[in-house]
């Protein structure tokens, strides 16, 4: 584990989360939106801000930014630009940072104590309402369900939308805009979070850096460790040592 770094991390298609103790003090930048919560203020470095002490606040992606490591608590939450929420969420982004107010950082911490299990990504756009706009339910897609469940058994091998809108009996273009329809995600960034989720568990449950990147689909070791830097900042083993 990285120094300073101590807490849990859990992940999902599209966002990860982190609570606990951040140790991060390099610059780095990373694809994912990222959200801060702090119980204290706490120093966050930005390269179109410099160093700022805030409680809560929203980084656009691939925007270069540090925190300040301490042993307050943080929580920190990542989403996938290129999701349906984070579509909305770069509304509430005009300059690339944005420091939320108190009102909108309590109602996102409030919503995790209500239910700890809660999606992070959905909490974010309701909290930020009206800056971004409410987020439309998904509706059940049969069609689409059933691709969806075969993707696992698809990952070992490269994945196409032609193969996947052949298998559904779709154009790939109809396939496409049904699959985000039902997603949130278009089916790039789908199957890269799919792949992180299967990687990443491996990690977790002892697997060596290669084995869990050949059982999500990636090439070898170190295409899973940029994958995994470049949305979260941190390597694989930290995260699943975060994740013990």
């Amino acid at each position: 584990m990285a120094a300073g770094w101590k807490g849990a991390a859990r992940m999902g298609l599209g966002w990860g989360l982190f609570t606990g103790a951040a140790g991060d003090n390099r610059p780095h930048a990373h694809h994912a939106i990222q959200v801060l919560l702090a119980d204290a203020p706490k120093r966050v470095w930005t390269s179109q801000r410099g160093w700022q002490e805030v409680r809560g606040l929203m980084i656009g992606p691939d925007l270069a930014h540090a925190l300040a490591p301490g042993a307050e608590r943080v929580t920190l939450i990542y989403v996938e630009p290129e999701s349906e929420s984070g579509a909305r969420l770069r509304l509430a982004l005009s300059e690339g940072v944005r420091e939320l107010t108190d009102a909108e950082r309590i109602a996102i911490q409030r919503a995790f104590e209500a239910d700890p299990a809660t999606q992070p990504d959905r909490v974010l756009v309701h909290a930020l309402e009206p800056s971004v706009e409410s987020e439309p339910a998904s509706r059940p897609d049969p069609v689409i369900d059933r691709i969806i469940a075969s993707i696992p058994s698809r990952l070992e091998r490269p994945v196409s939308a032609t193969q996947l809108a052949e298998a559904a009996g779709l154009s790939a273009s109809r396939f496409q805009h049904r699959f985000r329809a039902r997603t949130g995600l278009a089916l790039r960034p789908y199957l890269r979070w799919r792949r992180l989720l299967i990687a990443i568990a491996a990690v977790m449950h002892g697997e060596s850096l290669t084995d869990a990147a050949l059982s999500g689909g990636f090439a070898d070791a170190a295409h899973f460790t940029r994958t995994v830097r470049r949305h979260f900042g941190i390597t694989p083993g930290m995260m699943a040592a975060l994740g013990r």
